[in-house]
């Protein structure tokens, strides 16, 4: 069974930090990413979907806009995080991505 539910509690900052590295491979200047948690999906013990949006700087050096991203993640036995981040296309909004949920 997957519950979606509004973060009501700041996230795990190990799990920020595990979405944090894992964006170092996916954005062009990951130091300038300004990122907001909006949803938080478990799928089970340790693992599920964090979504939220990031804006971050392109090659020249401009901010792109805020932007859907999805983060799959685990909790391994250690009780580390690791996050596996995807940044949705311009125009994508959360209610659009079914993992998401609808928020309510």
């Amino acid at each position: 069974m997957t519950s979606a539910t509004a973060l009501s509690a700041p996230i795990d900052g190990k799990l920020k930090k595990a979405i944090d590295v894992a964006f170092e491979d996916v954005l062009n200047d990951p130091y300038s990413a300004k990122f907001t948690y909006d949803r938080l999906v478990e799928r089970g013990a340790g693992v599920g979907v964090v979504c939220g949006t990031v804006n971050a700087k392109n090659k020249m050096g401009a901010y792109v806009g805020k932007r859907v991203f999805t983060a799959v993640y685990v909790k391994d036995t250690a009780g580390a995080f690791h996050a596996d981040p995807k940044v949705w296309d311009e125009g994508v909004s959360m209610s659009d991505i079914s993992v998401c949920g609808n928020g309510k």
